[in-house]
Order: C-alpha cells, then sequence, then structure tokens
C-alpha cells in the first residue's frame, strides 16, 4: 500500500465546467477538506493518528479522459470527509503495472463492456471471487469472502439460466452490501460513423457498437467504396503478437486475423466460426466440429491439432490477459480431423460464449517453433501474423496504423462489402472528428460527449448512444488499512456524487453504478441492492461508528491500534 505518515500536502482543487458541461480541471487538492470538521473532533488528540496521504490514481487525460475526469470529481468528493489524498496521474503501462502490483489506495478503472460481458462471468466471478485475491488474479481489490465464492461459484457452475440468474443476482447484493469497490456510472457507447461512405450501419450491443466482424458483414458500400477506416486514439503498445495480447482493443483486432470457435451476434448471442457446430455431452464434456475446408492465409488447412495447440499453449505458457478465459479448460481430445473433445476442470456454463469466443485459433505449424525457440512465445518481436480470420495482416506502423487486406476465401468474404480495413491512430478526438465529417475516417467510438454532439450534428454522420455495459468505480484494497472496515467504505460510497458525474461528464449518457452489472444487460442486472446516495450526514455517523474522529483542521484520525470492527456483511 502506497500511504504513509509524512504530514499534510495542501492544495487546491480548481474545478472549472466548459460551456458544454463536459470538462473538470484539476489543479490540486485540499488536504481535509474546507478546514473544518465534518464530524465529532477528537476529544484527546494522543490517541489517534492521522489516516494516511492516501494515492489516487489514475491514467492521462489524453489516454482516457473519462477515468481522468471521474479521478477529478471523486477525489475532492472523498476529501471532503478529511481524508488526505495525493494525486499520481499516469500512463497506461504504470498504470497497468500498479493495478497488477496491488499499489494503490484509490484506482480509477472500469470493466470494459464489449458483447461478451453480457454474460457476467469476468466481472462477477474472477474479478470478485477469493480464488484470485493475489499477483496473478483478477481479484485486484483482494475481496474475500466464503459466501460469495460458494454463490458465484453456483452461477460459474448452473446450466440452468434462470437459476443461474438468480444466481448471478445475489451476487449482486452482496457485493453492494460489502462494497469493495466505490462504483460510480455506467456510460453509455458513444459511436459515430460516416453515411456517405456506408449506409446500413447496424450496432452490436456494448461498447464496440460497430468495431466488430457481425457489424462490419452488414454495411453496404456507397459508390464502391472499399476501404473501411476506424479511427481511434488507442494506441495498441503490445500488438502484434498474441501471446502478448494485454487489452480488449488489440484481442478484438486478433479477431479479425484468427478465427475464434464462435462469434457472437448483434445481440450477444453465440453464432458459429470455425466451428460450424458444438454439442455439451455432460456438464464438464463439449463436443466442437469445425467448418469443413477451412484454411490458414498460407494455405494450410485449419485441423483439430490446431485447435488443441492453441488452447494447451495459452494454459502452458499462460497470456494474464486470457486468464480467466482459459482457466475452466482442463485438456482436449483429438475425434478426427475437424473435431475436439473439451473436457472441463469444472462446470462452465459460459465456456461457449465466453471462451470460445475469446480465444481464436492460432496455427501449430507456424508458433509451435516459436514456443520452442523463446522462453515465452510473447518474446518474438516480429511475430508470423498468419491466421485463418476473414483479414489479412498486412502492415502496421506503430502508434500510426495497422493495415488488412480482406481474406478472399474466408467464408464471410462475400458478406464484407469493402476490401480494407485500416485501423488509424489519432492523438486526438477532436482530429478524428474532423476526419469524420470529411469523410477520410468511416467510424469512431470512445467519444466524449462534447464530441459525440458534433457527430450528431453532422450532416452524412450516424451517431449512436448505445446502452453501455462499461462498469466504472474506484478500486480500493479491502485488506489494507481502514478499507477492511466495510463502514469505511460505505462512507465513501456515500460520498462520491454519482449524478455529478453523469451529468458534467456523460451529459447524461449514463446510468449511476450499483455493480459490476450494467442496467444494458437486462438479463443479469439486479436494481433491486443496496443503494448509496450522496449523503455526507450518513458518510460521517459511519465513520464515527467505525471509531474515526477529526482534529479542528478537519482531518480525519483513526485510533491508535485501531482494527476493523466489521468485515463482510452477509446476504440475509
Amino acid at each position: 500500500m502506497s500511504s504513509n505518515y509524512n504530514g499534510v500536502n495542501r492544495r487546491e482543487f480548481i474545478v472549472g465546467t466548459a460551456a458544454s458541461g463536459a470538462v473538470v480541471g484539476l489543479a490540486g487538492c485540499t488536504g481535509g477538506g474546507n478546514g473544518e470538521a465534518p464530524g465529532t473532533i477528537a476529544d484527546d488528540e494522543d490517541e489517534y493518528e492521522p489516516l494516511p496521504e492516501m494515492e489516487f490514481a489514475s491514467v492521462a487525460q489524453d489516454e482516457d479522459a473519462l477515468r481522468y475526469e471521474v479521478g477529478n470529481l471523486a477525489q475532492r468528493q472523498i476529501e471532503a470527509l478529511g481524508i488526505r489524498t495525493n494525486r499520481e496521474v499516469v500512463d497506461v503501462g504504470t498504470y497497468s503495472d500498479k493495478l497488477n502490483d496491488r499499489e494503490f489506495d484509490f484506482m480509477i478503472a472500469a470493466w470494459t463492456g464489449g458483447t461478451e460481458r453480457l454474460f457476467p462471468y469476468y466481472n462477477l466471478f474472477y474479478s470478485f471471487h477469493s480464488q484470485f485475491a493475489n499477483l496473478q488474479g483478477g481479484n485486484y481489490t483482494m475481496f474475500e469472502s466464503d459466501e460469495y465464492d460458494e454463490m458465484v461459484e453456483n452461477f460459474r457452475d448452473e446450466p440452468n439460466e434462470q437459476r443461474r440468474i438468480e444466481y448471478a443476482q445475489n451476487c449482486q447484493e452482496i457485493l453492494a452490501e460489502n462494497v469493495p469497490i466505490i462504483f460510480t456510472v455506467h456510460p453509455d457507447a458513444l459511436v459515430a460513423a460516416n453515411t456517405d461512405q456506408f449506409t446500413n450501419w447496424q450496432e452490436m450491443v456494448g461498447l464496440y457498437a460497430y468495431n466488430n466482424i457481425p457489424s462490419l458483414t452488414e454495411i453496404e458500400s456507397v459508390d464502391g467504396e472499399d476501404q473501411v477506416v476506424f479511427g481511434t486514439t488507442e494506441a495498441l503498445e503490445t500488438y502484434p503478437n498474441f501471446f502478448n495480447v494485454t487489452g480488449p482493443d488489440a484481442l478484438r483486432l486478433h479477431a479479425f486475423t484468427y478465427d475464434p470457435l464462435v462469434r457472437l451476434n448483434l445481440e450477444g448471442g453465440p453464432t458459429p466460426a470455425a466451428a460450424e457446430d458444438w454439442e455439451w455431452v455432460d456438464e464438464t464434456t463439449l463436443d466442437v466440429t469445425l467448418r469443413a475446408d477451412m484454411t490458414f492465409h498460407d494455405g494450410e488447412p485449419v485441423t483439430a491439432e490446431d485447435v488443441q495447440f492453441t488452447f494447451d499453449a495459452i494454459q502452458e505458457q499462460g497470456i494474464p490477459y486470457l486468464g480467466s478465459d482459459i482457466d475452466p479448460y482442463g485438456s482436449s481430445e483429438i475425434l478426427d480431423d475437424r473435431t475436439v473433445r473439451f473436457s472441463l476442470d469444472n462446470p462452465f456454463s459460459g465456456f461457449v460464449q465466453i471462451s470460445l469466443y475469446r480465444i481464436p485459433i492460432v496455427p501449430e505449424h507456424i508458433w509451435s517453433d516459436a514456443i520452442d525457440e523463446y522462453d515465452h512465445p510473447s518474446e518474438w518481436s516480429d511475430p508470423d501474423m498468419t491466421g485463418s480470420g476473414p483479414f489479412e495482416f498486412i502492415d502496421y506502423e506503430p502508434g500510426t496504423q495497422i493495415v488488412f487486406e480482406k481474406n478472399q476465401d474466408h467464408y464471410l468474404a462475400d458478406d464484407l462489402d469493402f476490401e480494407e480495413f485500416v485501423y488509424r491512430i489519432y492523438g486526438s478526438q477532436s482530429a478524428i472528428i474532423g476526419d469524420l465529417e470529411s469523410g477520410d475516417v468511416t467510424f469512431t467510438q470512445y467519444m466524449g460527449a462534447e464530441h459525440w454532439n458534433q457527430a450528431n450534428e453532422t450532416d452524412g454522420v450516424r451517431a449512436v448512444s448505445n446502452p453501455g455495459l462499461d462498469a466504472h468505480g474506484i478500486w480500493i484494497p479491502n485488506n489494507e488499512g481502514p478499507f477492511r472496515d466495510v463502514r469505511f467504505r460505505k462512507a465513501l460510497a456515500h460520498a462520491v456524487n454519482q449524478q455529478e458525474m453523469i451529468d458534467i461528464l456523460l451529459q447524461g449518457s449514463g446510468d449511476e453504478a450499483l455493480h459490476p452489472i450494467a442496467p444494458a444487460n437486462v438479463r443479469y442486472h439486479n436494481d433491486d441492492v443496496q443503494e448509496y446516495p450522496l449523503d455526507l450526514d450518513r458518510a460521517v455517523e459511519l465513520l464515527e461508528d467505525a471509531g474515526f474522529r477529526w482534529n479542528e483542521s478537519g482531518e480525519l484520525l483513526m485510533p491508535i491500534d485501531w482494527e476493523p470492527e466489521v468485515e463482510y456483511i452477509p446476504l440475509e
């Protein structure tokens, strides 16, 4: 934990709202609210010590403006309780390191809302099961609860959909009662496309409304336009080596060059891709039949051996970003050239929709040599990008663009009404909007409300506010210091003004977050859970009940040798 007792670092917040109402600027932070004690002043300060100054970390504004600005507001709101903080704005690489190494007090983070999150395995199981409360797992807040573990295992294992939904909703109730994360907002996915070049734009549910194969197979060229350009500010630091994939944007691009066994349709349901069919033999055994006559870009056939090789290689070599996807996989058996039998270590009702969708098939005849040559295949700096997917990798200029050409032999070739796809990287969203209006960009996403409004007012541009599956929050270390006490965590939740974030930062395009499952996930979302409306008086009551007091300067104090009295609240 990065907290220290080295005195008060006093700063000031300057919160400025632009004419659009979308910009909040940080000039610093106050140490101890406004200098007045919000609650009971300690009778004898010798029995207390100042709460350690805590680090408030987020990525830089030019890398993720929304998370940066959420951090600005949340930091100011939490400091109203007398909690001293210091702001650390870091690049994406440092941010990932701090998150993975659990070196944070407050971390502005989010679950990315790809369509596969309609089955909320990652948000509920991998993010909160105590099995993953370690430096190798995805439970970054180190939340541990035997009751929650049992409930989320029931969700993972249950084949009956209605019972599985009930388990998932119970999980959301437990999380809302115990506040392992200070949940903030579910932003809408704001996207825009140029309709002078292509028509018939159809949105996929979730964040990647147009940046997906099903949507791209629906668009129709105008006047023979044969190039689609995706304008984005997301640089891919670990691209192009698949065994080094670290984020959703890179993984989505790998699905352009490597076929997964299944894809998800626009509504999020699994549909055949490299697999033409699949059948559950029992709750831990799945038979998958490959599509006939598939080949890799070099002409070599796609076989059951390639499927088995891919899953075994990821399991044995390890790709941290795909840890939750490969975790249920035990082993596989080749029944014939086109049929693979998967054996799972435990029942996992989302194996088709999650694992078979997110893990693309790589060619054994290319990657087996890399596994033999390197300590880890991620070390291959200029990998052979041969796959079997609908696009062939042509060129990569880091920080500038990635170019793909349509694979004319692919089963989707006739459905793709263009020849070239370009992933073009920009330094700002403003530059993207300019090129979207001129036609140099075909579509974009990750838009702020101000830029979306600009696109929405432009002739020849389709701007859509797509209900989002993202869940934003403030990650906190549940196993450290005052965060161990659920009353402290509840007080923080009552100090955060979610509606202010929606009104100022999202301009109304989003929802308050109660837990990791967004309202757009209508099948699994539970809206009948404990809520924490803005209420500083209630926050102060909770802190006082937990033993905290304030000094006359308004700084929060904790009793010397303080221990939490409450850890977790069970589901009644």
